[in-house]
């Protein structure tokens, strides 16, 4: 990677990012820049990562081993 791979990570993942998790970014962003990969990571999956969605990635684990 060229440059501070922190920072091509940051701007490759908000050109991903659309929706609900943009507005999110960008709001963060605005309030609390990331400034670190690591950063981001912890920030994005304690937003996003709720119990319902970890209820449901293991129902999806479960039905693949049966």
């Amino acid at each position: 990677l060229v440059g501070n791979s922190d920072e091509y990570l940051l701007r490759a993942v908000q050109q991903s990012l659309s929706e609900t998790a943009l507005t999110w970014y960008i709001q963060t962003q605005l309030e609390q820049p990331v400034n670190s990969w690591t950063q981001f990571k912890q920030l994005f999956i304690h937003r996003f990562r709720t119990p319902e969605k970890i209820e449901s990635l293991r129902g999806r684990l479960r039905s693949l081993w049966q």
